[in-house]
Protein backbone atom coordinates (compact mmCIF):
# COMPACT_ATOMS: atom_id res chain seq x y z
CA UNK A 1 0.00 0.00 0.00
CA UNK A 2 1.22 3.96 -0.69
CA UNK A 3 1.85 5.45 2.87
CA UNK A 4 -0.85 7.79 3.10
CA UNK A 5 -2.08 9.73 6.36
CA UNK A 6 -4.83 11.08 5.70
CA UNK A 7 -7.98 9.89 7.81
CA UNK A 8 -9.60 8.14 4.58
CA UNK A 9 -6.78 5.55 4.77
CA UNK A 10 -7.46 4.86 8.59
CA UNK A 11 -8.94 1.45 9.51
CA UNK A 12 -11.01 2.50 12.66
CA UNK A 13 -12.22 0.37 15.79
CA UNK A 14 -14.58 1.86 17.95
CA UNK A 15 -15.26 -0.15 21.40
CA UNK A 16 -19.09 -1.84 21.80
CA UNK A 17 -21.81 0.57 23.11
CA UNK A 18 -23.17 -2.18 25.34
CA UNK A 19 -19.39 -3.80 26.50
CA UNK A 20 -18.83 -4.22 30.18
CA UNK A 21 -15.14 -3.79 29.74
CA UNK A 22 -14.25 -0.76 31.52
CA UNK A 23 -11.05 -0.50 29.48
CA UNK A 24 -13.20 0.09 26.57
CA UNK A 25 -14.54 3.04 27.30
CA UNK A 26 -10.95 4.36 28.38
CA UNK A 27 -8.83 3.71 24.91
CA UNK A 28 -7.51 6.45 22.96
CA UNK A 29 -4.75 4.76 21.10
CA UNK A 30 -2.99 5.52 18.04
CA UNK A 31 -1.18 2.54 16.54
CA UNK A 32 1.21 4.10 13.74
CA UNK A 33 1.90 2.13 11.17
CA UNK A 34 3.39 2.13 7.81
CA UNK A 35 0.37 1.99 5.62
CA UNK A 36 -2.70 2.20 8.21
CA UNK A 37 -3.74 3.18 11.46
CA UNK A 38 -5.76 1.54 13.35
CA UNK A 39 -7.50 3.69 16.05
CA UNK A 40 -9.48 3.17 19.13
CA UNK A 41 -12.00 5.62 20.31
CA UNK A 42 -14.87 5.66 22.28
CA UNK A 43 -18.14 4.58 21.13
CA UNK A 44 -19.59 7.90 21.62
CA UNK A 45 -17.55 9.45 18.99
CA UNK A 46 -18.34 6.67 16.26
CA UNK A 47 -20.33 8.69 14.05
CA UNK A 48 -18.33 12.14 14.02
CA UNK A 49 -15.29 10.64 13.45
CA UNK A 50 -15.78 7.66 10.84
CA UNK A 51 -14.08 9.02 7.11
CA UNK A 52 -15.95 6.78 4.33
CA UNK A 53 -13.10 4.53 3.39
CA UNK A 54 -12.56 3.55 7.17
CA UNK A 55 -13.24 0.34 8.91
CA UNK A 56 -15.51 1.34 11.73
CA UNK A 57 -16.31 -1.96 14.04
CA UNK A 58 -20.05 -1.30 15.37
CA UNK A 59 -22.08 -3.25 18.57
CA UNK A 60 -24.36 -5.42 17.13
CA UNK A 61 -26.30 -8.01 19.43
CA UNK A 62 -26.59 -10.70 16.57
CA UNK A 63 -22.73 -10.24 15.56
CA UNK A 64 -20.52 -13.55 16.58
CA UNK A 65 -17.40 -11.98 17.26
CA UNK A 66 -16.59 -11.65 20.80
CA UNK A 67 -15.82 -8.38 22.21
CA UNK A 68 -11.72 -7.10 23.17
CA UNK A 69 -9.91 -4.71 24.50
CA UNK A 70 -8.86 -4.23 20.37
CA UNK A 71 -11.05 -5.15 17.92
CA UNK A 72 -10.22 -6.81 14.28
CA UNK A 73 -9.04 -4.63 11.76
CA UNK A 74 -9.08 -5.37 8.60
CA UNK A 75 -5.76 -7.23 7.00
CA UNK A 76 -4.01 -7.80 4.03
CA UNK A 77 -3.46 -11.49 3.08
CA UNK A 78 -1.73 -11.52 0.37
CA UNK A 79 1.54 -11.57 -1.01
CA UNK A 80 1.99 -8.04 -1.78
CA UNK A 81 4.63 -5.84 -1.23
CA UNK A 82 2.18 -3.15 -0.91
CA UNK A 83 0.96 -4.61 2.52
CA UNK A 84 3.98 -4.93 4.59
CA UNK A 85 3.53 -3.04 7.78
CA UNK A 86 6.20 -1.98 10.50
CA UNK A 87 3.76 -2.97 12.99
CA UNK A 88 3.81 -6.88 14.22
CA UNK A 89 1.27 -7.32 16.56
CA UNK A 90 2.31 -10.64 17.08
CA UNK A 91 5.70 -10.88 17.68
CA UNK A 92 7.37 -12.39 15.40
CA UNK A 93 8.61 -10.04 12.94
CA UNK A 94 11.44 -8.79 15.34
CA UNK A 95 14.29 -8.45 12.84
CA UNK A 96 16.30 -11.66 13.90
CA UNK A 97 17.20 -13.85 10.69
CA UNK A 98 16.67 -17.10 12.24
CA UNK A 99 13.61 -18.52 11.11
CA UNK A 100 10.92 -19.38 13.46
CA UNK A 101 8.74 -22.47 13.01
CA UNK A 102 5.63 -23.07 14.39
CA UNK A 103 3.82 -26.23 15.06
CA UNK A 104 6.65 -28.11 13.64
CA UNK A 105 5.18 -27.11 10.72
CA UNK A 106 4.98 -23.95 9.48
CA UNK A 107 8.22 -21.99 8.22
CA UNK A 108 7.73 -18.00 9.06
CA UNK A 109 9.64 -16.60 5.79
CA UNK A 110 8.38 -12.94 5.30
CA UNK A 111 5.56 -10.49 6.69
CA UNK A 112 2.51 -9.83 4.51
CA UNK A 113 0.43 -7.69 6.81
CA UNK A 114 -1.12 -6.60 9.84
CA UNK A 115 -3.89 -5.94 11.09
CA UNK A 116 -5.11 -4.19 14.70
CA UNK A 117 -5.55 -7.66 16.05
CA UNK A 118 -3.20 -9.86 14.17
CA UNK A 119 -0.36 -10.08 11.26
CA UNK A 120 -0.07 -11.85 8.46
CA UNK A 121 2.98 -13.83 7.20
CA UNK A 122 4.05 -15.89 4.34
CA UNK A 123 5.19 -19.76 5.76
CA UNK A 124 6.71 -22.64 4.07
CA UNK A 125 4.56 -25.82 5.29
CA UNK A 126 6.99 -28.19 5.79
CA UNK A 127 4.28 -30.71 5.50
CA UNK A 128 2.69 -29.91 2.06
CA UNK A 129 7.47 -29.87 1.39
CA UNK A 130 7.60 -33.23 2.47
CA UNK A 131 4.95 -34.80 0.23
CA UNK A 132 6.21 -33.15 -3.05
CA UNK A 133 3.26 -30.28 -3.16
CA UNK A 134 3.81 -27.75 -6.27
CA UNK A 135 2.82 -24.99 -3.65
CA UNK A 136 3.82 -25.55 -0.32
CA UNK A 137 3.75 -21.61 0.67
CA UNK A 138 0.54 -20.60 2.98
CA UNK A 139 -0.67 -17.73 4.43
CA UNK A 140 -0.39 -17.42 8.00
CA UNK A 141 -2.49 -15.29 10.52
CA UNK A 142 -1.34 -14.72 14.12
CA UNK A 143 -2.83 -13.29 16.61
CA UNK A 144 -1.48 -9.91 18.37
CA UNK A 145 0.23 -11.11 21.65
CA UNK A 146 -1.79 -8.19 23.39
CA UNK A 147 -5.17 -10.50 22.81
CA UNK A 148 -3.14 -13.76 23.94
CA UNK A 149 -4.77 -13.36 27.21
CA UNK A 150 -8.36 -12.19 26.51
CA UNK A 151 -10.13 -15.18 27.28
CA UNK A 152 -12.06 -14.88 24.44
CA UNK A 153 -9.90 -14.50 22.01
CA UNK A 154 -9.22 -18.38 20.92
CA UNK A 155 -13.28 -18.93 20.31
CA UNK A 156 -13.17 -15.63 18.07
CA UNK A 157 -10.73 -16.80 15.78
CA UNK A 158 -12.23 -19.94 16.18
CA UNK A 159 -15.27 -18.96 14.63
CA UNK A 160 -13.53 -16.68 12.12
CA UNK A 161 -11.95 -20.10 10.59
CA UNK A 162 -15.18 -22.01 10.92
CA UNK A 163 -16.83 -19.57 8.89
CA UNK A 164 -14.26 -19.35 6.76
CA UNK A 165 -14.00 -23.04 6.32
CA UNK A 166 -17.47 -23.77 5.13
CA UNK A 167 -17.07 -20.95 2.11
CA UNK A 168 -15.40 -23.80 -0.74
CA UNK A 169 -15.48 -21.55 -3.54
CA UNK A 170 -13.08 -20.64 -5.98
CA UNK A 171 -13.64 -16.48 -5.51
CA UNK A 172 -13.50 -16.91 -1.78
CA UNK A 173 -9.86 -17.34 -0.03
CA UNK A 174 -8.92 -20.82 1.34
CA UNK A 175 -8.92 -21.31 5.06
CA UNK A 176 -6.91 -24.12 5.84
CA UNK A 177 -6.69 -24.75 9.54
CA UNK A 178 -7.22 -23.10 12.67
CA UNK A 179 -4.82 -24.22 15.56
CA UNK A 180 -2.22 -22.81 18.33
CA UNK A 181 1.29 -23.41 19.16
CA UNK A 182 2.24 -22.45 22.79
CA UNK A 183 0.78 -18.59 23.67
CA UNK A 184 0.25 -18.50 19.62
CA UNK A 185 -2.93 -18.59 17.92
CA UNK A 186 -2.86 -18.79 14.30
CA UNK A 187 -5.20 -19.49 11.21
CA UNK A 188 -3.26 -20.72 7.95
CA UNK A 189 -4.91 -20.13 4.24
CA UNK A 190 -3.87 -20.04 0.74
CA UNK A 191 -1.14 -17.51 -0.38
CA UNK A 192 -2.32 -15.24 -3.06
CA UNK A 193 0.01 -13.56 -5.43
CA UNK A 194 -1.37 -10.50 -7.21
CA UNK A 195 -2.92 -7.33 -5.81
CA UNK A 196 -6.50 -5.93 -4.13
CA UNK A 197 -8.76 -4.05 -6.50
CA UNK A 198 -8.19 -0.81 -5.19
CA UNK A 199 -4.80 -1.28 -6.31
CA UNK A 200 -5.88 -2.64 -9.76
CA UNK A 201 -8.30 0.38 -9.75
CA UNK A 202 -5.33 2.70 -9.80
CA UNK A 203 -4.03 1.97 -13.10
CA UNK A 204 -7.09 3.03 -14.46
CA UNK A 205 -8.47 5.87 -13.18
CA UNK A 206 -11.66 5.83 -15.80
CA UNK A 207 -12.18 2.53 -14.88
CA UNK A 208 -11.43 -0.54 -15.98
CA UNK A 209 -11.95 -1.81 -19.40
CA UNK A 210 -15.18 -4.20 -19.79
CA UNK A 211 -13.30 -7.35 -20.61
CA UNK A 212 -12.07 -6.88 -17.42
CA UNK A 213 -14.64 -5.53 -15.57
CA UNK A 214 -17.37 -8.03 -16.41
CA UNK A 215 -15.73 -10.47 -15.27
CA UNK A 216 -14.52 -9.47 -11.99
CA UNK A 217 -18.62 -8.20 -11.25
CA UNK A 218 -19.58 -11.75 -12.01
CA UNK A 219 -17.06 -13.79 -10.16
CA UNK A 220 -17.52 -11.27 -6.77
CA UNK A 221 -21.14 -11.99 -7.67
CA UNK A 222 -20.81 -15.95 -7.74
CA UNK A 223 -18.63 -15.44 -4.41
CA UNK A 224 -21.46 -13.91 -2.90
CA UNK A 225 -23.66 -15.76 -3.75
CA UNK A 226 -22.11 -18.67 -3.01
CA UNK A 227 -21.51 -17.61 0.77
CA UNK A 228 -24.95 -16.23 1.49
CA UNK A 229 -26.50 -19.38 0.42
CA UNK A 230 -24.53 -20.61 3.48
CA UNK A 231 -25.93 -17.90 5.36
CA UNK A 232 -22.88 -15.98 5.63
CA UNK A 233 -22.90 -12.09 5.12
CA UNK A 234 -19.48 -10.42 4.53
CA UNK A 235 -20.94 -7.19 6.24
CA UNK A 236 -17.19 -5.33 4.99
CA UNK A 237 -16.90 -5.90 1.45
CA UNK A 238 -15.16 -3.35 -0.60
CA UNK A 239 -12.34 -3.40 -3.01
CA UNK A 240 -9.75 -3.44 -0.44
CA UNK A 241 -11.27 -6.54 0.51
CA UNK A 242 -11.13 -8.02 -3.24
CA UNK A 243 -7.82 -10.11 -4.64
CA UNK A 244 -7.17 -9.90 -8.36
CA UNK A 245 -4.40 -12.37 -8.42
CA UNK A 246 -1.69 -12.94 -11.04
CA UNK A 247 -3.79 -15.52 -12.74
CA UNK A 248 -6.53 -13.41 -13.07
CA UNK A 249 -8.74 -15.16 -10.73
CA UNK A 250 -10.81 -13.48 -8.14
CA UNK A 251 -10.63 -13.88 -4.36
CA UNK A 252 -13.11 -12.27 -1.56
CA UNK A 253 -11.19 -11.96 1.48
CA UNK A 254 -11.44 -11.13 5.17
CA UNK A 255 -14.73 -12.90 6.18
CA UNK A 256 -12.93 -12.14 9.98
CA UNK A 257 -16.04 -9.98 10.69
CA UNK A 258 -18.73 -11.95 8.37
CA UNK A 259 -21.50 -13.37 10.52
CA UNK A 260 -24.20 -16.18 9.89
CA UNK A 261 -27.59 -15.46 9.95
CA UNK A 262 -29.26 -17.83 11.99
CA UNK A 263 -31.77 -17.72 14.15
CA UNK A 264 -30.57 -16.70 17.90
CA UNK A 265 -32.49 -20.32 19.14
CA UNK A 266 -29.81 -22.35 17.27
CA UNK A 267 -27.83 -24.76 19.76
CA UNK A 268 -24.58 -22.72 18.28
CA UNK A 269 -25.55 -19.41 19.92
CA UNK A 270 -25.37 -21.25 23.35
CA UNK A 271 -24.85 -19.00 26.48
CA UNK A 272 -21.44 -20.56 26.33
CA UNK A 273 -20.25 -19.05 23.16
CA UNK A 274 -23.11 -16.34 22.43
CA UNK A 275 -21.61 -12.34 23.84
CA UNK A 276 -24.86 -10.10 22.90
CA UNK A 277 -22.00 -7.63 23.19
CA UNK A 278 -20.65 -8.52 19.81
CA UNK A 279 -19.00 -6.20 17.09
CA UNK A 280 -19.88 -5.78 13.13
CA UNK A 281 -17.61 -4.14 11.06
CA UNK A 282 -18.36 -1.79 7.87
CA UNK A 283 -16.65 0.85 6.31
CA UNK A 284 -18.85 3.92 5.49
CA UNK A 285 -18.53 4.39 1.86
CA UNK A 286 -19.34 0.81 1.26
CA UNK A 287 -22.01 0.43 4.00
CA UNK A 288 -25.96 0.31 3.51
CA UNK A 289 -28.30 2.30 4.93
CA UNK A 290 -29.49 0.09 7.07
CA UNK A 291 -26.00 -1.07 8.46
CA UNK A 292 -25.48 2.61 9.29
CA UNK A 293 -28.43 2.55 11.41
CA UNK A 294 -26.97 -0.32 13.59
CA UNK A 295 -29.83 -2.70 12.08
CA UNK A 296 -28.49 -6.34 11.69
CA UNK A 297 -26.49 -7.15 8.76
CA UNK A 298 -28.46 -9.03 5.60
CA UNK A 299 -27.44 -10.40 2.39
CA UNK A 300 -28.69 -7.35 0.51
CA UNK A 301 -26.11 -5.04 1.91
CA UNK A 302 -23.03 -7.09 0.45
CA UNK A 303 -25.24 -5.92 -2.61
CA UNK A 304 -25.39 -2.53 -2.06
CA UNK A 305 -21.16 -2.77 -1.45
CA UNK A 306 -21.12 -5.07 -4.86
CA UNK A 307 -23.35 -1.88 -6.30
CA UNK A 308 -20.87 0.24 -5.36
CA UNK A 309 -17.69 -1.64 -6.29
CA UNK A 310 -19.01 -2.51 -9.60
CA UNK A 311 -19.21 1.27 -10.15
CA UNK A 312 -16.10 1.71 -9.21
CA UNK A 313 -14.55 -0.95 -11.55
CA UNK A 314 -16.65 0.69 -14.62
CA UNK A 315 -15.88 4.38 -13.72
CA UNK A 316 -13.14 4.94 -11.65
CA UNK A 317 -15.59 6.91 -9.57
CA UNK A 318 -18.01 6.36 -6.32
CA UNK A 319 -21.55 6.85 -7.57
CA UNK A 320 -22.02 8.88 -4.46
CA UNK A 321 -19.02 10.43 -4.49
CA UNK A 322 -17.29 8.32 -1.21
CA UNK A 323 -20.85 9.67 0.73
CA UNK A 324 -21.94 6.92 3.56
CA UNK A 325 -25.08 6.10 2.20
CA UNK A 326 -27.27 8.02 4.72
CA UNK A 327 -25.94 11.34 3.98
CA UNK A 328 -26.28 10.54 0.36
CA UNK A 329 -29.88 9.78 0.73
CA UNK A 330 -30.28 12.87 2.84
CA UNK A 331 -28.61 15.42 0.34
CA UNK A 332 -30.50 13.08 -2.50
CA UNK A 333 -27.52 11.97 -4.70
CA UNK A 334 -28.03 10.11 -7.65
CA UNK A 335 -25.47 9.06 -10.32
CA UNK A 336 -24.97 8.53 -13.89
CA UNK A 337 -25.77 5.64 -16.05
CA UNK A 338 -23.25 3.73 -17.41
CA UNK A 339 -23.66 3.26 -21.23
CA UNK A 340 -21.42 0.94 -22.25
CA UNK A 341 -23.15 -1.88 -20.77
CA UNK A 342 -25.86 -3.91 -22.05
CA UNK A 343 -30.21 -3.14 -20.05
CA UNK A 344 -29.54 -5.97 -17.89
CA UNK A 345 -25.88 -5.33 -16.52
CA UNK A 346 -27.24 -1.41 -15.77
CA UNK A 347 -30.42 -2.78 -14.21
CA UNK A 348 -28.42 -4.87 -11.74
CA UNK A 349 -26.15 -1.93 -10.55
CA UNK A 350 -28.64 0.75 -11.00
CA UNK A 351 -30.86 -1.86 -8.32
CA UNK A 352 -28.10 -2.74 -5.97
CA UNK A 353 -27.25 0.65 -5.64
CA UNK A 354 -30.93 1.35 -4.27
CA UNK A 355 -30.75 3.17 -0.51
CA UNK A 356 -33.57 1.11 0.61
CA UNK A 357 -33.48 -2.49 1.17
CA UNK A 358 -36.48 -3.29 -0.34
CA UNK A 359 -35.64 -2.15 -3.75
CA UNK A 360 -32.45 -3.70 -3.52
CA UNK A 361 -31.87 -6.75 -4.90
CA UNK A 362 -31.92 -9.14 -2.02
CA UNK A 363 -28.30 -11.35 -2.46
CA UNK A 364 -25.61 -12.17 -4.52
CA UNK A 365 -27.25 -15.07 -6.24
CA UNK A 366 -30.34 -12.29 -8.05
CA UNK A 367 -27.61 -10.01 -8.70
CA UNK A 368 -25.84 -12.63 -10.72
CA UNK A 369 -28.68 -13.98 -12.32
CA UNK A 370 -30.22 -10.15 -13.28
CA UNK A 371 -26.24 -8.94 -14.37
CA UNK A 372 -25.60 -11.97 -16.57
CA UNK A 373 -29.22 -12.11 -17.78
CA UNK A 374 -30.08 -15.06 -16.04
CA UNK A 375 -32.82 -14.19 -14.35
CA UNK A 376 -34.77 -13.22 -17.77
CA UNK A 377 -33.59 -16.61 -19.64
CA UNK A 378 -35.61 -18.48 -17.12
CA UNK A 379 -38.69 -16.34 -17.45
CA UNK A 380 -38.31 -16.33 -21.09
CA UNK A 381 -37.46 -20.14 -21.46
CA UNK A 382 -40.62 -20.98 -19.19
CA UNK A 383 -42.21 -19.06 -22.61
CA UNK A 384 -40.34 -20.95 -24.97
CA UNK A 385 -40.95 -24.33 -23.47
CA UNK A 386 -44.27 -23.78 -23.51
CA UNK A 387 -44.09 -22.35 -27.46
CA UNK A 388 -42.95 -25.82 -28.22
CA UNK A 389 -45.05 -27.66 -26.32
CA UNK A 390 -47.73 -26.15 -28.70
CA UNK A 391 -45.54 -26.72 -31.76
CA UNK A 392 -45.14 -30.48 -31.12
CA UNK A 393 -48.60 -30.75 -30.31
CA UNK A 394 -49.43 -29.03 -33.29
CA UNK A 395 -47.24 -31.01 -35.41
CA UNK A 396 -48.79 -34.41 -33.73
CA UNK A 397 -52.37 -33.63 -34.84
CA UNK A 398 -51.47 -32.20 -38.10
CA UNK A 399 -51.00 -35.45 -41.01
CA UNK A 400 -47.06 -35.67 -41.38
CA UNK A 401 -47.35 -35.26 -45.98
CA UNK A 402 -48.78 -31.59 -44.17
CA UNK A 403 -45.54 -30.49 -42.79
CA UNK A 404 -41.93 -30.43 -44.33
CA UNK A 405 -41.03 -33.17 -41.11
CA UNK A 406 -40.56 -36.30 -43.91
CA UNK A 407 -37.65 -34.43 -45.53
CA UNK A 408 -35.37 -35.26 -43.00
CA UNK A 409 -35.74 -38.63 -43.82
CA UNK A 410 -34.74 -38.41 -47.34
CA UNK A 411 -31.66 -36.43 -46.30
CA UNK A 412 -27.97 -37.87 -46.83
CA UNK A 413 -26.75 -38.93 -43.59
CA UNK A 414 -24.05 -36.22 -43.88
CA UNK A 415 -27.16 -33.94 -44.02
CA UNK A 416 -28.52 -35.18 -41.11
CA UNK A 417 -25.75 -35.41 -38.91
CA UNK A 418 -24.89 -31.63 -40.35
CA UNK A 419 -29.20 -30.65 -39.39
CA UNK A 420 -28.81 -32.49 -35.57
CA UNK A 421 -25.53 -30.30 -34.72
CA UNK A 422 -26.65 -27.16 -35.75
CA UNK A 423 -29.79 -27.76 -34.05
CA UNK A 424 -27.83 -28.88 -30.88
CA UNK A 425 -25.17 -26.21 -30.93
CA UNK A 426 -27.91 -23.47 -31.42
CA UNK A 427 -30.20 -24.68 -28.91
CA UNK A 428 -27.19 -24.91 -26.22
CA UNK A 429 -26.43 -21.17 -27.34
CA UNK A 430 -29.59 -20.76 -26.13
CA UNK A 431 -29.37 -21.73 -22.84
CA UNK A 432 -26.36 -19.39 -22.39
CA UNK A 433 -28.48 -16.71 -23.76
CA UNK A 434 -26.03 -16.45 -27.02
CA UNK A 435 -28.56 -15.56 -29.43
CA UNK A 436 -27.07 -14.16 -32.17
CA UNK A 437 -24.99 -17.06 -32.59
CA UNK A 438 -27.42 -18.92 -32.25
CA UNK A 439 -29.46 -17.59 -34.39
CA UNK A 440 -26.67 -18.29 -37.18
CA UNK A 441 -26.91 -22.12 -35.97
CA UNK A 442 -30.47 -22.09 -36.79
CA UNK A 443 -30.60 -20.21 -40.19
CA UNK A 444 -27.52 -22.91 -41.28
CA UNK A 445 -30.19 -25.67 -40.56
CA UNK A 446 -33.08 -23.83 -42.18
CA UNK A 447 -31.30 -23.79 -45.26
CA UNK A 448 -30.97 -27.26 -44.90
CA UNK A 449 -34.34 -28.44 -44.16
CA UNK A 450 -36.75 -25.54 -44.31
CA UNK A 451 -40.10 -25.18 -42.19
CA UNK A 452 -39.14 -28.01 -40.26
CA UNK A 453 -40.72 -28.40 -36.40
CA UNK A 454 -37.62 -28.65 -34.58
CA UNK A 455 -36.11 -25.80 -36.41
CA UNK A 456 -39.25 -23.58 -36.27
CA UNK A 457 -39.41 -24.12 -32.44
CA UNK A 458 -36.28 -23.14 -31.68
CA UNK A 459 -36.33 -20.07 -33.89
CA UNK A 460 -39.66 -18.79 -32.09
CA UNK A 461 -37.98 -19.50 -28.49
CA UNK A 462 -35.03 -17.32 -29.80
CA UNK A 463 -37.15 -14.61 -30.70
CA UNK A 464 -39.46 -14.48 -27.98
CA UNK A 465 -36.35 -14.35 -26.07
CA UNK A 466 -35.18 -11.30 -27.89
CA UNK A 467 -38.91 -9.63 -27.62
CA UNK A 468 -38.53 -9.81 -23.91
CA UNK A 469 -34.80 -8.72 -24.05
CA UNK A 470 -36.31 -5.26 -26.05
CA UNK A 471 -39.10 -4.86 -23.44
CA UNK A 472 -37.06 -5.43 -20.23
CA UNK A 473 -34.69 -2.71 -21.70
CA UNK A 474 -37.64 -0.42 -22.82
CA UNK A 475 -36.20 2.68 -20.32
CA UNK A 476 -33.21 2.45 -22.64
CA UNK A 477 -34.39 2.15 -25.80
CA UNK A 478 -36.13 4.31 -28.07
CA UNK A 479 -39.03 3.32 -30.39
CA UNK A 480 -36.59 4.09 -33.72
CA UNK A 481 -33.90 1.51 -32.02
CA UNK A 482 -36.40 -1.32 -30.96
CA UNK A 483 -37.78 -0.67 -34.30
CA UNK A 484 -34.40 -1.37 -36.10
CA UNK A 485 -33.94 -4.33 -33.62
CA UNK A 486 -36.77 -6.09 -35.45
CA UNK A 487 -36.00 -5.13 -38.93
CA UNK A 488 -32.06 -6.95 -38.33
CA UNK A 489 -34.17 -10.07 -37.01
CA UNK A 490 -36.19 -9.79 -39.94
CA UNK A 491 -32.74 -10.39 -42.30
CA UNK A 492 -32.61 -14.00 -41.62
CA UNK A 493 -34.14 -15.81 -43.91
CA UNK A 494 -35.99 -18.44 -41.46
CA UNK A 495 -37.52 -14.89 -39.62
CA UNK A 496 -39.25 -13.49 -42.63
CA UNK A 497 -42.28 -14.90 -41.80
CA UNK A 498 -41.89 -15.72 -38.03
CA UNK A 499 -45.31 -14.74 -36.21
CA UNK A 500 -44.14 -13.77 -32.99
CA UNK A 501 -41.71 -11.28 -34.77
CA UNK A 502 -44.57 -10.14 -37.01
CA UNK A 503 -46.74 -9.50 -34.33
CA UNK A 504 -44.28 -7.89 -32.43
CA UNK A 505 -43.36 -5.41 -35.38
CA UNK A 506 -46.97 -4.27 -35.86
CA UNK A 507 -47.10 -3.82 -32.36
CA UNK A 508 -44.28 -1.34 -32.51
CA UNK A 509 -46.05 0.51 -35.96
CA UNK A 510 -49.15 0.69 -34.14
CA UNK A 511 -47.88 2.79 -30.89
Amino acid sequence: MTKNNSPDDKTRIAPSKLTDDPLAAQDETVIKQATDRTRVTPATQQRLDKQPDETVVKSDQATRIAPSKSKAATEAVSRNPDNLDSHDPSGLDNGSEEERIIKNRFVIKESLGAGGMAMVFRALDLRKQETGDSEPYIAIKILGRELEDHPQAFVTLQREAKKSQILSHPNVIKVFDFDRDGDLVFLTMEELKGRPLNKLLKEYPDGLPLEIAIPIIQSISDGLAYAHKKNIVHADLKLENIFYTDDGEVKIIDFGIARIITDLDKQERSSAIYNPDEVVGLTPAYASLEMLRDEAPIPSDDVYALGIISYELLTGSHPYKRKPADIAFEERLSFKKIPQLKGYQWKAIAKALSFEHQDRLKNGEEFRNLFVGRGRAIRNLTIGLVTISLVLLVSLLIPREGSMDHLYDELPPQQQAKFDELMLQGNTLLDFNDWNNALTMFEQAYEILPQHSQTKASLDKAVLMIIDTIEDNSSNLTHQEKLEQVNQLSRYKSLIDNEHLEDYKNKLMDN
